[in-house]
């Protein structure tokens, strides 16, 4: 029998958007929720809701994650998920636009030469702190992750935005025009 395929694992390559986003959660909260985990059984769950629920959910997430979707990610009205805003500022103007990218490969270039700065940094918090606290930072910060979400999605969370302009790849663009480009394809 052939395992079960979620719509998410058809969408083509063309029709992924990606952004780069804090995901799970720091090494310590994961432990605490482990230890959390244990302790609860099926007799916890809410009237009306079964294991066999919670099971199905569990298993989405888990497929999701595999292929790196996340519907939804992107909270209205500003994305604070999506990471490496490109930010323009110039006197009292201030203009913030969340990046968005229509390769893996581009954002995946954007979270590693940040990463390739990590090790630098870190050895600054050393430094200025000491390697028990610059420790301690560190396992209580998230990974970075390229996520992507379809076309669909996109064009919702962008619906439900209030930002003006959004950076796609390194194209600045207004918000509007994007959805409206998005929706004639």
């Amino acid at each position: 029998m052939s395992e079960e395929r979620y719509w998410f694992e058809e969408v083509p390559e063309e029709d992924r958007f990606y952004y780069i986003t804090e995901w799970g959660m720091p090494r310590r909260a994961e432990e605490e929720a482990r230890q959390w985990e244990e302790k609860t059984s099926s007799e916890t769950l809410p009237p009306g809701i079964t294991a066999q629920d919670v099971n199905r959910v569990d298993e989405i997430r888990r497929r999701e994650d595999a292929v790196d979707f996340s519907s939804g990610a992107l909270s209205p009205p500003w994305w604070p998920e999506a990471q490496f805003s490109w930010i323009h500022q110039e006197g009292p103007e201030y203009l913030r636009a969340p990046r968005i990218f229509t390769t893996k490969a581009r954002a995946e270039a954007v979270l590693h030469a940040f990463q390739g700065d990590e090790t630098e940094n870190f050895m600054d918090l050393v430094d200025r702190y000491g390697f028990e606290a610059a420790n301690e930072a560190l396992d209580n910060t998230n990974t970075l992750r390229v996520m992507w979400m379809d076309k669909e999605s996109l064009l919702t969370s962008l619906e439900m935005a209030d930002f003006l302009c959004v950076m796609v790849n390194d194209r600045l663009m207004l918000r509007q025009g994007l959805m409206e480009e998005l929706s004639k394809e």
